[in-house]
């Protein structure tokens, strides 16, 4: 009865207490936010008692809030917060769903070319991102999806998609540190081989050496650097952190990238899961 009347008392001064009341006025603060999550530190990976996480995806053609707008909205979360808690504002992370459709239609049923038919099942999966992903919360779910690419054209008689997922970051070049990334679903551990892949880039071997060409890969829950030479994978750096199949966080750990391949600022990490529905975990949000 005490913490009900205490967090009642504070509401009329119009103090932010709970989850709810954060929610409550970040929809004032943001009435067009496209998306807005909440959560206490309790629920934070690591736990951080004492804190509360904002993110805001503020519309459909933008992910996250400028850096001065998230100055300004964390001042004013510190304003009305109780003294015991510490808003925190931090980005959406955006996790990639990679999508990979092979179909069987029959040629005498349609005029269609299979180059059409191609170019409308990608217009098919691409619209069920719009209208079923992009905001905080909303899940994938793979049985709808492969019922939308049968239909999609009367010809086709059956189809076999597989579903894998990415995330990118940006390292500090030439520096050796740690990243995590969590990808919050069950990732599938492949005996024998590696069921996480990434873009490629130029790192020093165990001996000091610059290699180029290099990627990651997992072996046995220990990421490891390799790069191709002929037919044959050559480990590069046999420890680079490790990965958790059960919860899908992969910890890198003294990862020093010299050059990026691709040109690009950016690593993309992707993992086979261990099911095709996706949830996505507080700030994440799901893309096609």
């Amino acid at each position: 009865q005490i913490k009900f009347s205490a967090s009642k008392f504070y509401t009329l001064q119009n103090r932010l207490v709970t989850v709810q009341d954060y929610k409550a006025k970040l929809q004032d603060l943001y009435p067009g936010a496209d998306s807005i999550a909440v959560w206490g530190g309790e629920d934070a990976d690591p736990v951080a008692y004492g804190k509360v996480y904002v993110s805001i995806k503020p519309s459909q053609y933008s992910n996250n809030l400028t850096t001065a707008e998230k100055s300004t909205l964390k001042t004013s979360l510190n304003t009305l917060s109780v003294l015991t808690v510490r808003p925190e504002v931090v980005d959406a992370e955006i996790l990639q769903i990679l999508i990979t459709s092979n179909f069987k239609y029959d040629s005498t049923k349609t005029t269609k070319s299979a180059a059409t038919i191609k170019a409308s099942i990608s217009n098919t999966i691409y619209n069920y991102g719009v209208d079923n992903l992009q905001n905080f919360a909303n899940e994938f779910r793979y049985s709808p999806m492969i019922k939308k690419i049968d239909e999609t054209e009367s010809s086709i008689e059956s189809s076999l998609t597989t579903i894998k997922l990415k995330r990118t970051f940006t390292p500090t070049l030439a520096t050796a540190l740690s990243y995590t990334l969590n990808y919050s679903n069950e990732l599938f551990q492949i005996t024998g081989a590696a069921s996480i892949s990434s873009t490629e880039f130029s790192h020093n071997d165990d001996s000091g050496v610059l290699r180029t060409g290099c990627a990651l890969q997992d072996s046995n829950g220990v990421m490891q650097i390799f790069r191709t030479v002929g037919a044959d994978r050559v480990t590069v750096a046999n420890n680079v952190g490790t990965v958790t199949y059960s919860s899908g966080k992969v910890a890198l750990t003294s990862f020093a990238p010299v050059i990026i391949s691709d040109g690009t600022a950016n690593v993309a990490v992707t993992v086979t899961l261990a099911s095709s529905d996706i949830t996505p975990l507080r700030d994440q949000i799901l893309l096609i």
